[in-house]
């Protein structure tokens, strides 16, 4: 993964952990590689339609809780896959794509 994608990934989650407060951590269940690419998509998307911080947190909490998955696990999945360059090469141009067409839905 290149760098700034990891910085990134950690600049969108940042914000929940100052939002929510650590709490006892929770068991993450494992991620698509699919519901990874529409979180981010969907994210970077909030990211750039939204004018104020409050209103992309908002928005940012409305995306994970309907795709059934939480920071830590974005964060987690991204960890877990890190390694593996081609994957996540793929993985990153498949997001880069559907930002550029401007959808969330593989093609």
């Amino acid at each position: 993964m290149r760098p700034g994608r990891a910085i990134l990934i950690a600049a969108i989650f940042a914000g929940s952990v100052t939002s929510t407060g650590c709490s006892e951590a929770q068991p993450v269940e494992p991620m698509s590689r699919e519901t990874f690419i529409e979180v981010v998509v969907a994210l970077r998307q909030a990211n750039r339609e939204e004018t104020s911080a409050d209103a992309f947190l908002e928005r940012k909490r409305e995306i994970l809780e309907q795709a059934g998955v939480t920071d830590s696990g974005v964060v987690e999945y991204a960890r877990i896959h890190e390694s593996d360059i081609a994957f996540m090469a793929a993985t990153w141009d498949s997001i880069a794509r559907r930002l550029r067409e401007g959808d969330t839905v593989p093609r």
